[in-house]
Order: C-alpha cells, then structure tokens, then sequence
C-alpha cells in the first residue's frame, strides 16, 4: 500500500463541490477543507505508487482545482 498526503488549491468557492466529488473516490480516505496557504487536504491509500500516479493525475483534471502538492508517506 501506498499512503499520500495531497494538498490542493482550488477555485475560492468550490471547495465544498470539489471534496463532494473527491469523497466519491475510493482511495480517499480523508477529505478536509482547510484555512490557510491550501485550501484542502486528502489523505490517500493506493494499492501501489502507478495507481497513486494515475489518481494524481485526474484528480489535477477536475475543473477548479489549481494547484497540488503529493507528500508521500515512507516507512510504517
């Protein structure tokens, strides 16, 4: 299993419609909407780092979504 921490800077005002959509994916496991220089935090759990790559890269996709940061856990 792979464990990421994704930071994501959206449109100001889709960020509730944008953790909608992301609670629908099934490796997110936490979805939080937050204060200050990012806007929301996923916690991910994918089966390997391609399927991670994969999700990464559609999730940069979705409409309003501007910017992400993918912090990798390592280790137990």
């Amino acid at each position: 299993m792979v464990l990421a921490f994704v930071l994501l800077n959206t449109i100001p005002g889709q960020e509730e419609k944008i953790a909608e959509t992301l609670k629908q994916e099934k490796e997110v496991k936490e979805c939080h909407v937050v204060y200050g220089e990012y806007d929301m935090h996923l916690t991910l759990e994918t089966e390997d780092i391609r399927v991670l790559d994969d999700l990464i890269c559609r999730l940069r996709s979705l409409e309003g979504i501007q910017h992400t940061m993918t912090l990798v856990a390592v280790g137990e």
